[in-house]
C-alpha cells in the first residue's frame, strides 16, 4: 500500500520546525538578555523631543475681542483609579502632581468634587440632587 505521507518527510518537517524555533530563541536571547542595556538606554534618552512652534495664526477673537482660541500650552492629567489607589498613599501622589504643576508654573485648574479645605466634603451644589 501506497502511503500519502512519509516517515522522512515528517521528520524533515520537524527539523525545520526545529531549526526555525532556534533561530527564534537565539534571536530573542540575543535582544532580552545580551543587548538589553543598550536599548534599555536608547529609549530613555528617546523617551521625549521638545518643539517649541510659534503659533502661526495668533489668537482667534469673537466680535467683542474676547478670546475664543488661545495658543498657550494646556496639560490634561488623568489618572488611573486603579493604579492610584494601588499605591502606598495614594494622596500622596495626587499632591506631587499637584505641587509639580506649580513648581512648573502650571495654572492649576481644580475640577476634583472636594472642597479645599476642612471637613473635606463634596461642594454643595454636588450634594444638592433633590
Amino acid at each position: 500500500m501506497n502511503r500519502f505521507v512519509r516517515p522522512y518527510k515528517i521528520i524533515l518537517i520537524f527539523l525545520v520546525l526545529a531549526a526555525a524555533l532556534t533561530v527564534y530563541t537565539v534571536a530573542l536571547y540575543d535582544l532580552q538578555i545580551v543587548k538589553s542595556e543598550d536599548y534599555r538606554n536608547q529609549s530613555t534618552s528617546n523617551n521625549s523631543t521638545n518643539y517649541q512652534v510659534a503659533a502661526s495664526r495668533g489668537d482667534i477673537l469673537d466680535r467683542n475681542g474676547v478670546v475664543l482660541v488661545s495658543s498657550r500650552a494646556a496639560y490634561n492629567i488623568t489618572i488611573n483609579r486603579n493604579e492610584l489607589l494601588a499605591a502606598d498613599d495614594p494622596n500622596a501622589v495626587v499632591f506631587d502632581i499637584i505641587e509639580a504643576a506649580n513648581a512648573a508654573g502650571v495654572k492649576y485648574n481644580d475640577t476634583f468634587p472636594l472642597t479645599s479645605s476642612a471637613p473635606f466634603d463634596y461642594p454643595a451644589e454636588m450634594t444638592d440632587t433633590q
